[in-house]
Formats: structure tokens, sequence, C-alpha cells
């Protein structure tokens, strides 16, 4: 019995972990890093994509802004999140706000074979993505956002060019997508800033 209750522990502990994205895992020196923050104005980077190609921020440069979210195939929080972040995409891409999601674990297929680029091809190709799904090498950009958690939504508005953060988040306040009312956090966050107002 006492074995049993340890296993079910580690099972639960495992779980948690697989959702957190990999700051304390990053090898590289974070210490000289400035993080961004609400508010800060976001460096223009660039990213490869699952078909092999790159994707930048400045390739958003005609958008009103960008909805990033930070997802993983082998969370399970982000399976339970995917039809909600594919919605978004479809839903605001159309006002002017589409989406990027990026894999914090990069291309690692050694030390991360199941989120690699052939897996994020797949998942993205299976599931019908209509946004790009890049991977960051070396945690670079994980770090520069301070991710810790996936999935995490993060709203960057377009002012003349130049993107600024403005959310920093969860998608909504269910998960599990099984509650009766919950809060559209990234929804109630986009809408504000195409000034839009909810039918009450």
């Amino acid at each position: 019995m006492k074995n049993l209750a340890f296993l079910t522990l580690f099972l639960i502990s495992q779980s948690v972990f697989a959702c957190h994205s990999p700051q304390q895992q990053a090898h590289s020196d974070t210490s000289k890093l400035v993080q961004y923050k609400i508010g800060s104005k976001i460096k223009d980077f660039s990213l490869l994509n699952y078909n092999g190609k790159y994707v930048s921020l400045h390739d958003f440069k005609n958008e009103k802004g960008i909805i990033i979210i930070f997802m993983r195939i082998t969370c399970e929080y982000c399976e339970a999140y995917e039809t909600r972040i594919m919605a978004l995409d479809k839903k605001y891409r159309q006002m002017g706000f589409p989406l990027w999601a990026i894999s914090p674990f990069g291309d690692n297929p050694k030390i991360h074979p199941l989120d690699d680029i052939p897996h994020m091809k797949a998942k993205a190709l299976k599931m019908g993505y209509t946004f790009p799904f890049c991977a960051d090498d070396d945690f670079k950009i994980t770090n520069l956002f301070h991710d810790e958690y996936t999935p995490t939504a993060y709203i960057l508005e377009n002012k003349n060019g130049e993107f600024y953060l403005r959310y920093v988040g969860d998608i909504d306040s269910d998960w599990t997508n099984k509650k009766k009312k919950r809060i559209n956090y990234v929804e109630n966050q986009v809408d504000s800033l195409l000034k839009i107002s909810k039918p009450q």
C-alpha cells in the first residue's frame, strides 16, 4: 500500500512537472537577461517553424498585434486547450491579431524527443494548425518572456511598427473546459485592444 501511494505521488509530480516550461532546465546564464514585463517593447526575433521556414516578429508588422502562446506537445494542459487555441487564431486572425505558437523545448530530439520539430510538424498537420508553431532552441525567447508554465499567453500590441507586451497569463479560467462559466482572459484583453464591446 505504501509503495502504491509513493507511485501515485511520483506520477502526479511528473505530470505537473511535464507542463513546466524549461526555465529551471535552461543551461544558458539568465542572470544578465533583461526579461520582458508588461509595457516592454519586444525586440525582433525569428524562430524555426515546423514547416522548415523561419518566422519573425517583423513578419507581423502589418498586424494590429499578436497572440503568442507558449505550448508543448507533451503537456496535458496544452492538449486540453488545443481546440481553444485554434479557435483564437480563427477568430482573431481576421481582426488583425493572429496567433503564434512557440514550443519552449526547441528542436532537441536527444533530450526532448517527443517535442522535436518532426513531432511538432506531425501534430500541426494532423490538427490543421492555421498558425506557425515554432521551436525555441536554447530557451532564448522563453527566457526573455520569463515563461514558466505551458500553456501561457502573451499578447503584443503593434504601435507604429513596434510591438509592446500588454498581457501575460492564462488563456482562460477553466483548463478543463467543463465549467458553465469561465473568464476568457485572452479574448477580453484582445477585445479591449480592438475596442470591441462584448454583448451583455
